[in-house]
């Protein structure tokens, strides 16, 4: 066990007891409440870490991307249409996509939390993850290893973007490593009623993944228990009573969710598409001839922290015959089974698998890097001078990505190709007050990652913390200072009120081609927004009385009369890069 906590190791690797395993004698009063205390100062800790990096995007930044904004959007319409079972985007029903996600989204917008209920659902899937990954490193590695893991979690690239932008990516990551802990506790416990416990937990868990990703969700899980019961022969399928309870829940979940569907859409592939769906972009990458690029696609999402795997996986089989080492193996088993999966999705249509990597990468190397020996307790040179590199390696990223955006912000790019000082986002002059306001904390940043370079090698925590507050110092006041600048020039509510001021409820509203579903719905409240797909269609609506439609500038100079149409704009406004243009009908247009 952790010698931070003054614990001898363990005489099995069952982790039982949050604090460790048993097999402990029992200690004194004192010593638990000690205990206790530090456990909760370690919880509080990465309650904290987790709300300062989510919730300034509440504030700083409205809706910008797709999956958000259908997210929310069809949270808002299932409310508004009375219809829970069956989410719309634009009036239309979403048959594509998984449900769960919307009705979890649904019921935190009617619990208050309105437009920001994608988002927020993003924020406590992560703080969910952190959560998880805290108690499983608490039960079976300590409280050093379990402090660290949520930090390395939190940092790690794809869950840091992944927090300030609504999305079901952490929603059905957190289930799907829900399910899977789950298992590993059932394969390794003792008594029968526990081992049964625990594989009902697992199994309705990867039901409510499936829910949520899709049918890829319980192959995964079926997949990392497998492999993981059969490396080190555990015979957990020789009991047959728990998985057949375990059975019960998983189609019990799914039996609910198809009846609930089918209430609401009967035809049966009409309830089966969202379950299948995740597997169709699997071979995206190699049908392609993109699989060079989805690799380091995938490995930029796992920074920095990807460096530190190699010698993690290194260790976790040097020690995998020695007592307590069984929950690292079962974490790079659960690794690499998911790297093929990330590599090969994310292609547009499929999920985002490197979300579901961030769990097991974080706690195996957080078990690596904490002290007291738990991954390195006797390390080889070879072992050592791994590390080594690895944590160089980490800080070098952090250092040049730091230095490349604090040039690129400050405009220095843009001012060695002659086009001034202006933001390369944004193509507008910068707020100096928002400079000013981040580069303190740029400074600091570098600050820690010169110290970390310069602590000896053999307190690689104190490195691995070093760089977690490098990454903090430079993303959260990114979100404060940053993105309100960037927001007001990428959002699209300014013009979307004046849309509103403009357009009464009686009037007609269209959008000319289908590329904003949801995001006017949402800004204008209204329940459907129809899409006109054509020259032909844009001119026949404009020629009505009272007849309004949105339309993007560009888009209007392609039609066949572009100066007739622009003699109709009646406002418009700058959506991002895009500028945007209200149409009306002329005042004499007849039916």
């Amino acid at each position: 066990m952790n010698r931070w906590l003054g614990m001898s190791r363990p005489a099995n690797d069952e982790c039982e007891e949050l604090g460790g395993p048993h097999g402990f004698h029992r200690p004194d009063s004192r010593g638990v409440i000690g205990r206790r205390r530090r456990m909760l100062s370690a919880a509080a800790l990465v309650l904290l870490m987790g709300l300062v990096a989510g919730l300034p995007s509440l504030w700083t930044r409205d809706l910008w991307y797709a999956d958000e904004i259908r997210l929310t959007e069809g949270a808002r319409e299932s409310l508004q249409f009375h219809d829970a079972f069956l989410p719309r985007v634009n009036g239309e029903a979403d048959l594509t996509a998984p449900r769960l996600p919307y009705w979890a989204s649904a019921l935190l917008w009617k619990a208050g939390a309105g437009a920001a209920s994608a988002r927020v659902l993003s924020i406590l899937s992560v703080l969910g993850i952190l959560a998880v990954c805290f108690v499983a490193m608490a039960r079976c590695d300590g409280l050093a290893a379990a402090t660290m893991a949520p930090a390395i979690a939190l940092t790690t690239m794809v869950l840091f973007w992944h927090m300030r932008k609504g999305g079901a990516g952490p929603f059905w990551a957190l289930l799907l490593t829900c399910a899977l802990l789950a298992g590993y506790q059932a394969i390794n416990s003792g008594e029968a009623s526990r081992r049964a416990a625990w594989w009902v937990a697992s199994y309705a868990s990867a039901a409510l993944a499936v829910l949520a990703l899709g049918i890829s969700a319980a192959l995964l899980a079926g997949v990392v228990l497998g492999v993981y019961s059969f490396v080190v022969r555990k015979q957990a399928v020789k009991a047959v009573a728990p998985h057949l309870l375990g059975l019960a829940a998983f189609t019990g979940v799914i039996g609910l969710w198809l009846a609930a569907v089918r209430h609401a859409a009967p035809e049966h592939a009409v309830a089966l598409t969202p379950l299948t769906r995740d597997l169709a972009g699997l071979g995206g990458a190699l049908r392609e001839g993109a699989l060079l690029k989805a690799i380091l696609v995938t490995a930029a999402a796992l920074f920095p922290w990807i460096v530190i795997v190699p010698g993690a996986i290194a260790a976790a089989l040097h020690n995998r015959r020695e007592q307590g080492a069984s929950f690292p193996l079962f974490a790079a088993i659960w690794l690499g089974a998911l790297v093929g999966p990330a590599v090969l999705g994310g292609r547009e249509g499929s999920p985002d698998y490197a979300i579901a990597i961030v769990p097991p990468l974080a706690m195996l190397c957080a078990w690596a890097l904490a002290p007291g020996g738990a991954g390195l307790g006797a390390p080889s040179a070879a072992q050592r001078w791994l590390l080594r590199c690895a944590l160089g390696i980490a800080g070098v990223f952090i250092g040049l990505i730091l230095l490349a955006g604090l040039l690129h912000l400050a405009g220095v790019s843009y001012l060695l190709v002659g086009e001034g000082h202006v933001c390369p986002v944004t193509d507008q002059p910068y707020s100096p007050y928002a400079l000013a306001g981040i580069l303190p904390f740029v400074g600091a940043s570098f600050a820690a990652i010169i110290v970390a370079f310069r602590t000896p090698v053999g307190r690689p925590d104190q490195r691995a913390w070093l760089l977690i507050l490098a990454v903090l110092l430079i993303g959260i006041p990114a979100d404060v200072f940053l993105t309100p600048f960037v927001n007001a020039f990428r959002s699209a509510r300014p013009f979307a009120e004046k849309v509103v001021q403009r357009v009464g409820q009686e009037d007609a509203l269209y959008l000319y081609r289908k590329d904003y579903d949801g995001l006017y719905n949402l800004y204008t409240g209204r329940a459907r927004i129809p899409v006109l797909k054509n020259e032909k269609q844009l001119l026949d609506c404009l020629s009505g009385p009272s007849v309004f439609v949105i339309a993007e500038e560009k888009r209007i100079e392609r039609v066949s009369a572009p100066i007739e149409l622009r003699a109709l704009s009646v406002a418009g406004g700058r959506v991002g890069h895009r500028y945007m243009a209200l149409l009306r009908s002329a005042p004499g247009a007849e039916d």
